[in-house]
């Protein structure tokens, strides 16, 4: 199968999330810091549906680079009791592959997306 990545975008990524992002129309800035920075309250939900208490969890993952211009996609991970966030901390732009589905991924909703910070 063959994707083509689009640039993304709230309304097109919504059947999939939440997309995180200041400026957004929907949601007021707020000034913060005196009035040096603006503030935007809300952007996500963040849902713990584990049976247990689970605590917040923050990782750092390091990435290299896939230089190609094509990509063979092997998994498709899915997290059905939690919230998961990509933060670039330093990416130009990043590739989001996403599918709906229950126990496996329904192939006919899969794109790609692409994100810039």
């Amino acid at each position: 199968m063959r994707l083509e990545a689009v640039l993304i975008e709230a309304e097109a990524y919504r059947p999939y999330g939440s997309l995180i992002m200041a400026a957004r129309s929907d949601v007021a800035a707020k000034p913060a810091n005196q009035g040096t920075a603006q503030k935007y309250n809300q952007l996500a939900d963040f849902d713990n549906l584990r049976l247990e208490d689970a605590s917040v969890n923050i990782s750092v993952f390091r990435v290299s680079p896939h230089l190609d211009v094509s990509l063979d996609i092997r998994l498709l991970e899915k997290h059905p009791q939690s919230t998961q966030v990509f933060v670039p901390m330093n990416a130009h732009r990043y590739l989001v592959i996403v599918a709906l589905g229950e126990s496996e991924p329904d192939l006919s909703t899969l794109k790609a997306f692409v994100a810039k910070p």
